[in-house]
């Protein structure tokens, strides 16, 4: 595929790589075998809520007709096709596109697409542990992906998300690679979070060394119970890792005086849909452990202990604001 036949796919301006997240989750969602209403309605908020949702939108729709090579009216018809091998080989076909098209489309090759082209991944709200062929197992939390035996063995790549390794000890090392670079490790517990702009590794036993992609010469070894976040071009300075930064692992989200909009924040990647926090209740402060694996039953608990009012559309659309004071 020719640069001029990408640039078809490229936006007038930049969609944000949240919101074009956000429109693919929707995208597959919408398509699945059995959609109830409420569903739909959400999908109409998520529009109603931005002119960006709206646009992003229209672009994956755009992008969608142009790489199933169907005229526009059809495109809707083939979508709505069952989920059978006639439309596993659109999405498929789509999936290439974008994940081709790199910054002539959204401008990250991995991440809207990837749950379809990786080795490994889990959906929001599932985690999943795999044994690796070395004898070394990883763990993947919400919304992640990695693709195995990247570029030799003992090799991953966390394409999207966060993962928990538990590398095997070996003569040959065990390294873990991001767009931001790779962490390599000799056998040990690690942790790396993919994030838009950076990178963040977790040594959770043992030591690691971290070499950005583009600097080399700035790697930084790491320590057993130390963190850092890494770029292409630099690694931070280390820091002392938090006890509830693993939590996650456990099926729980720790929390101790943290904002409610940063746990608000926590908690959406683990839910599908969208969680609204008004600027007038986000410094409330959230504290305790709360199960991952029901997250309708944390913002009943939220709103019990809280002075909020939380507003449900449906369970895909919440709001928190202040608790009206009664006349």
């Amino acid at each position: 595929m020719s640069a001029a036949d990408l640039s078809r796919f490229a936006p007038a301006t930049p969609i944000a790589d949240t919101v074009a997240r956000q429109a693919v989750d929707w995208f597959v969602r919408l398509r699945a075998d059995s959609v109830g209403p409420e569903v739909h309605r959400a999908w109409s908020a998520w529009m109603a809520a931005d002119p960006e949702h709206a646009r992003a939108w229209g672009h994956l729709q755009h992008c969608a007709g142009d790489v199933a090579g169907l005229p526009s009216r059809l495109t809707h018809a083939t979508l709505a096709l069952p989920a059978g091998a006639g439309r596993r080989r659109f999405m498929k076909s789509a999936a290439v596109l974008a994940a081709s098209a790199g910054a002539a489309w959204w401008g990250v090759r991995t991440e809207p697409w990837q749950p379809l082209l990786a080795d490994a991944s889990t959906r929001v709200g599932e985690q999943r542990r795999l044994a690796l062929p070395d004898g070394s197992s990883v763990l993947l939390n919400t919304d992640s992906a990695i693709d195995i035996g990247v570029g030799g063995a003992r090799r991953i790549r966390l394409a999207r998300g966060e993962i928990l390794v538990d590398a095997a000890p070996a003569p040959l090392p065990f390294i873990v690679q991001t767009r931001h670079g790779e962490i390599e490790t000799p056998g040990s517990r690690l942790a790396l979070r993919l994030e838009a702009l950076r990178s963040v590794a977790h040594a959770v036993t043992g030591s690691l060394l971290i070499t950005p992609a583009d600097a080399p010469q700035r790697r930084r070894e790491l320590f057993a119970g130390q963190q850092a976040a890494f770029t292409a071009d630099a690694v931070d300075a280390p820091t002392a890792a938090s006890p509830g930064d693993l939590s996650w692992s456990d099926g729980v989200l720790a929390a101790h005086n943290m904002r409610l909009d940063e746990f608000l924040a926590q908690l959406a990647r683990y839910r599908s849909g969208v969680i609204r926090c008004d600027s007038r209740v986000a410094d409330l402060r959230v504290s305790g452990i709360y199960p991952l694996a029901n997250t309708d039953k944390v913002l009943d608990t939220l709103a019990l202990t809280l002075p909020v009012n939380v507003h449900s559309m449906t369970r895909y659309w919440v709001s928190f604001g202040p608790r009206e004071r009664s006349a």
